[in-house]
């Protein structure tokens, strides 16, 4: 018994919020009876970064601790044939081939003349799983959006040609992830970075037979081959649109794969009247409009945690405090290996600080004699700050440092560990 899935993945392909979809890949996979199933990453999308060993890191991490598997590495964009032919037999072997952050653009100029795009054709034609996510997912379409050169280099909007595995379950579309991104605040963002000014200017480009599928953040979309569905997971929605007309299906919500053709020909009889179509099919031109832009898990996270936090202070109840500033800590761990760049981790720091900053307080505005009592409390901090030094969070471990500095504590770098000594400042001074 064979497989045949293809999930797209929107954002957030290695953050808390798709674990749960990247389980159920895996298990549909060992349910169709291979039971250790040979996973690669395919790392051209970033191959250019310099980054590009701790980006695959990160991946292969979420991979092993998160979803329970290991993840080999294909790498086809180094120069070197051997290590190029080497990523071909993986992908040839692989039971599912996950890609994901990076540049569209990049990672077709390097599978153009490759056997990638057979190999991933392959997949979903004789059995085989592959998950797409962000840049990755661009290119599964007829054509895709070269989001850099647009957002970032300011070149006038246009497509590529992308993939189109879309094109064997007979859909003429192109994939738009972070769909519902809104990083821009004053400026619209949706769309991956494209705002509805330049996705209007690229849609009058397409065929009349073409429309966009649209994937929210931290959102998956699931077609199923073998039962010719398509489901909705995650936290936002899926979008067919159509010249401007759209429609939305929320989480939880099962199609047949046909219906997608079906909803866009429905689409573009509207798009010829727009004028006379209701307001809630039609997109808002406005970012600031009411749209479904997209929040930050990652910050609903830490929200949820500051109001505990700060309802226990306010209860003075100490023990519920620790519990979730340690709540707060392993949630920052789980996040570490998602690789979205954004400042939400670092807001997600300060808030942590910023909690250790009121226990601290706390503690010593309740003892008399704190240097006995604050012990356990410096234990932790120096603790907390030999694990953010080992994962490279050089910042972090200066500002926890410095704070402990600031009380009258001395901080002594050991190799493989720290210590720490009270200095002559009377610490109830700080």
């Amino acid at each position: 018994m064979s497989i045949r899935l293809l999930t797209i993945i929107g954002s957030g392909e290695t953050s808390p919020t798709m674990v749960k979809v990247q389980k159920d890949i895996i298990s549909r996979i060992r349910s169709s009876g291979i039971s250790s199933p040979k996973c690669v990453l395919l790392t051209t999308p970033f191959g250019f970064q310099e980054n590009v060993e701790h980006v695959t890191v990160k991946i292969i991490t979420y991979f092993r601790q998160s979803i329970g598997v290991e993840m080999e590495k294909a790498c086809l964009d180094s120069g070197d044939p051997i290590i190029a032919q080497q990523a071909t037999n993986l992908l040839s072997q692989a039971s599912l081939v996950f890609s994901g952050p990076g540049s569209p653009s990049y990672a077709l100029r390097y599978w153009e003349n490759t056997a990638v795009p057979k190999l991933l054709a392959k997949k979903l034609t004789h059995g085989g799983a592959i998950t797409f996510a962000s840049a990755a997912a661009l290119t599964l379409g007829q054509f895709t959006v070269p989001v850099y050169e647009i957002y970032k280099v300011g070149t006038d909007p246009y497509w590529l040609e992308g993939l189109n595995l879309l094109k064997i379950m007979g859909i003429n579309a192109s994939v738009i992830p972070h769909y519902n991104n809104a990083e821009g605040g004053n400026h619209d963002t949706r769309y991956c970075y494209l705002g509805e000014r330049r996705l209007g200017i690229m849609e009058n480009q397409l065929a009349d037979d073409s429309y966009i599928i649209g994937i929210d953040e931290h959102t998956a979309c699931i077609f199923d081959l073998d039962s010719s569905t398509v489901s909705v997971d995650g936290n936002g929605m899926l979008t067919i649109r159509y010249k401007g007309v759209s429609k939305t299906f929320a989480s939880g919500t099962v199609l047949e794969i046909s219906q997608l053709n079906e909803i866009a020909a429905s689409l573009s009889t509207k798009s010829t009247t727009k004028t006379d179509t209701t307001a809630e099919t039609l997109l808002p031109s406005s970012p600031l409009a009411d749209s479904p832009l997209a929040s930050s898990p990652m910050l609903d996270m830490v929200g949820e945690h500051e109001n505990s936090f700060y309802n226990e202070l306010a209860s003075k109840n100490l023990n519920g405090m620790l519990k979730t500033v340690l709540s707060l800590e392993e949630q920052l761990h789980m996040w570490s290996t998602d690789t979205l760049q954004s400042d939400n981790i670092d807001q997600a720091r300060t808030a942590l600080r910023n909690m250790i900053v009121e226990l601290t307080k706390l503690a010593l505005a309740a003892f008399q004699n704190p240097i006995e009592t604050m012990t356990p409390l410096i234990d932790y901090l120096v603790a907390l700050r030999d694990k953010v030094r080992k994962e490279q969070c050089w910042q972090e471990a200066d500002n926890i440092r410095n704070r402990l500095i600031e009380l009258g504590i001395e901080i002594h770098d050991q190799p493989g560990h720290t210590t720490w000594s009270w200095c002559e400042k009377d610490v109830r001074d700080c």
